[in-house]
């Protein structure tokens, strides 16, 4: 009894895992047929010839936002301010101080008298070497000049001004050709355009306090 009940059993599972297994073959097989159907159609291979083409541009604009994140290649002459204002040894730390105010900067290049680059001097020089050792208005800027100046060509890269800062701990770069200064540029300037969302940038793109 239980013996036939057992071949009944195997029996009626063979059956049904064979019909099973047709079915399923056959409905696959209906998928297949369609799907082919379907990706031969002109409108959906059109669709993806487009798809591909937006993929490549959307590749291209962000190969282009990487590269102007990281500056490669750009020239420092794309991000100096040119036209620098300068100062001698020889004047007065008020002159100097004033010249700061009314060109809302923090720094200004010293040159000598051929007009080649001696040094720079800035806003904390005057604070630190002048008004704390007690040195009149009146003292020269040769008195408190950084005469260790680092320079820039116009055509250095962005790279290589961020590598002098940060070896250096120094924050602006004197922009000379031949000797004489043709323009600066400034962490900030670098700020704003590496990454204009940065706190840096923002601090630096403000209008200065008066």
């Amino acid at each position: 009894m239980v013996g036939t009940l057992f071949n009944r059993f195997t029996l009626g599972l063979g059956v049904g895992y064979v019909l099973g297994a047709r079915a399923g073959r056959e409905r696959y097989e209906q998928i297949m047929s369609w799907w082919d159907r379907v990706t031969n159609a002109p409108a959906v291979q059109r669709a993806a010839e487009q798809g591909r083409e937006l993929v490549g541009q959307a590749a291209d604009r962000a190969q282009g936002f990487v590269g102007s994140k990281l500056g490669s290649g750009q020239s420092i002459r794309e991000v100096m301010t040119a036209g620098v204002e300068t100062v001698r040894p020889t004047d007065p730390i008020s002159e100097a101080a004033a010249k700061m105010r009314q060109q809302d900067v923090g720094a200004l290049v010293v040159v000598d008298d051929t007009e080649g680059v001696c040094g720079i001097v800035t806003d904390r020089d005057i604070a630190i070497r002048g008004v704390a050792e007690g040195l009149q208005p009146t003292s020269t800027i040769a008195d408190v000049i950084s005469r260790e100046v680092t320079t820039l060509s116009p055509d250095d890269t962005v790279d290589h001004a961020v590598r002098l800062m940060r070896d250096r701990s120094i924050r602006r770069l004197p922009v000379v050709v031949e000797g004489k200064p043709v323009g600066i540029v400034s962490i900030g300037d670098l700020a704003i355009e590496r990454d204009r969302a940065s706190a840096l940038a923002d601090i630096s793109a403000a209008p200065a306090n008066r």
